[in-house]
């Protein structure tokens, strides 16, 4: 028999667990260009860059790659996007939790 610790759904909310883990550390090291480009003081306005979605001098360093470190701007970008889809998902975590709990505790028993 498998025991709810074994069970594939736990071990599949425990391996997204994990990668929301790592995201959210990633989403903390941007937020770490943040300070210490001081990007924070380019656009300071939320949710939107001075009245725009997405800023005109997003990429304008060449090479591409020298703009996630280098450009306050898309550095600033970056960490936004991070911290919004950091947010989506612990939320879709917290959701695939509850639907497993739902599950084994009042789904599983009405079939026994």
């Amino acid at each position: 028999p498998v025991t709810h610790s074994q069970s594939p759904a736990l071990q599949n909310l425990r391996r997204w667990s994990g990668g929301v883990a790592v995201f959210a550390f990633l989403t903390a090291l941007s937020g770490a260009f943040v300070a210490g480009l001081d990007a924070g003081l380019v656009y300071n306005s939320y949710p939107k860059f001075a009245d725009q979605w997405v800023p005109s001098d997003l990429i304008v360093f060449s090479p591409v790659w020298k703009n996630f470190f280098e450009n306050t701007t898309t550095v600033q970008f970056d960490h936004r996007f991070l911290g919004h889809s950091l947010l989506i998902a612990i939320c879709a975590v917290w959701v695939m939790s509850r639907l497993w709990y739902f599950l084994r505790e009042l789904i599983l028993p009405l079939m026994l």
